[in-house]
């Protein structure tokens, strides 16, 4: 099943009449709302071993494999999906091993989420 992209209506329907600034007000807020991640990540990706994670913790973990060049495979989260402590080397990270223990292996989020707040954003809660 497609999953129809309606970011572009806005910029369709301007060609054929104008918005209105309430209008767009309106709109930029509901755009607001719907918050892309950089790895085009749905909920539905988030099975297997990283089923019950946060999805700004799995855009982390995406992060530092692209970092550290272990996004090859078209289907990155699959590695995640399957093999979550072992994606990327916790010790080349900023946060370190034992941060990264705690995260994945324990499932610490609290945790992740008071040394990268910013990364809230990306939840679907």
């Amino acid at each position: 099943m497609k999953i129809l992209d309606t970011s572009n209506f806005v910029s369709e329907r301007a060609k054929v009449k104008p918005i209105t600034n309430s209008e767009w007000g309106s709109v930029k807020k509901e755009l607001e709302k719907i918050k892309p991640n950089p790895f085009g990540l749905k909920k539905e990706d988030l099975t297997g071993k990283i089923e019950n994670f946060p999805m700004g913790v799995v855009i982390r973990m995406m992060e530092e494999m692209k970092k550290q060049d272990s996004l090859k495979d078209e289907n990155h989260v699959n590695i995640l999906q399957k093999y979550p402590g072992s994606a990327f080397e916790w010790i080349k990270t900023e946060a370190g091993p034992a941060f990264w223990n705690d995260v994945i292996n324990d499932k610490d989020f609290n945790l992740f989420f008071e040394e990268y707040p910013e990364y809230r954003k990306y939840n679907l809660d």
